[in-house]
């Protein structure tokens, strides 16, 4: 128990730093490139740990929708990330944790979420996050989820996702 306050307790000293960083770069410099690569560890954590046993009193779906809205706080105003936001993705090892949470979403909508965000990071042939994601089962997953799930939305999500992952 220790260790992970002490783990939180850095993982927020280094957030601030990186928050602080942005802060006073883009004061004096509006071409500044603030380095994500940390935040997109921290999303990574955030899927993982949704995903876990929760503890009592928490709800699943509401811990899986935080976290995949997380996920999407990360991308551009359209939705979509950048070749560069996708790489950093791929380095935090975001992809396998969403696959994850294809498979085992607590509910429909939280899998139609996992399935958008899923298409943006392996949208335009991002060769990296495609082939993650056939490795981590989305290819089957997906699949799974356009002839069975009950929900449109759902079936639309992963339809669009699966046409994405397959090239």
């Amino acid at each position: 128990m220790k260790e992970k306050v002490e783990e939180e307790r850095e993982t927020n000293e280094q957030l601030s730093k990186c928050m602080q960083q942005v802060c006073d770069a883009t004061k004096t410099d509006t071409t500044f490139e603030p380095d994500y690569a940390y935040l997109w560890v921290i999303v990574e954590r955030r899927l993982t740990d949704s995903l876990a046993t929760p503890k009592f009193g928490e709800d699943p779906t509401t811990l899986q929708r935080a976290a995949l809205e997380s996920l999407r706080g990360m991308s551009t105003e359209s939705g979509a990330y950048t070749l560069s936001m996708k790489n950093e993705a791929a380095d935090a090892g975001v992809i396998a944790p969403l696959v994850a949470i294809l498979r085992n979403g607590a509910s429909d909508a939280v899998r139609a979420a996992a399935a958008d965000r899923l298409a943006a990071l392996v949208a335009l042939h991002h060769v990296r996050n495609q082939d993650v994601a056939a490795a981590a089962g989305a290819v089957t997953t997906l699949g799974a989820l356009v002839e069975k799930s009950a929900r449109s939305a759902t079936r639309t999500a992963a339809a669009t996702c699966l046409a994405r992952l397959v090239r």
